[in-house]
């Protein structure tokens, strides 16, 4: 599949097949390849935690407000927090007045969500979810800031046409 490819066929899913796990080593090479995104001052300030099996019991539990009930047949997500600057990234953040973190935990997470589209795993990205009850149960002591859950789709899932805002909508050729 080449990328153009892999963007018409990348959704979220909210449908995943509780019959049909990630295995480990498909998760950790997902990753690998999106470790590899670019970051500013090459600082990759964040942390990425893999969860499986049960310990993906504890997060598909978490919801707020009773959202996202499909997670229950998720097995897999990757965790995405918050970490410490290098020396140069934060002097730029200070230079600049911008928090490059998020920017660059954007891009991580673009990589992830397309790794695994390439690997014809699903993903959703979550970003309301109980955060203190998950690290809490989970021992981890972060700031999260995304989580993708990812899994195989039940069979015939349904194929959404892209809604997008029309070209000219959002680029302006100069």
């Amino acid at each position: 599949m080449n990328f153009a490819e892999l963007m018409n066929v990348r959704q979220s899913c909210r449908s995943f097949n509780p019959n049909k796990k990630v295995e480990k080593d498909t998760l950790l090479q997902i990753i690998e390849e999106a470790r590899l995104s670019p970051s500013a001052c090459n600082s990759q300030a964040y942390k990425i935690f893999a969860v499986q099996n049960e310990k993906a019991e504890i997060i598909s539990a978490a919801r707020v407000m009773g959202m996202n009930k499909f997670l229950k047949d998720c097995s897999s997500y990757i965790l995405i927090a918050e970490d410490k600057y290098n020396f140069t990234a934060k002097i730029g953040t200070e230079l600049f007045e911008t928090d490059f973190r998020s920017i660059d935990i954007g891009i991580l997470t673009a990589n992830i969500v397309n790794a695994a589209t390439d690997k014809n795993i699903q993903t959703c990205i979550l970003g309301a979810f109980s955060e203190k009850e998950i690290l809490k149960k989970l021992n981890i002591n972060a700031k999260l800031r995304i989580i993708i859950a990812l899994g195989y789709e039940i069979e015939n899932y349904p194929h959404r046409k892209k809604s997008r805002k029309d070209r000219d909508k959002v680029v302006q050729y100069i």
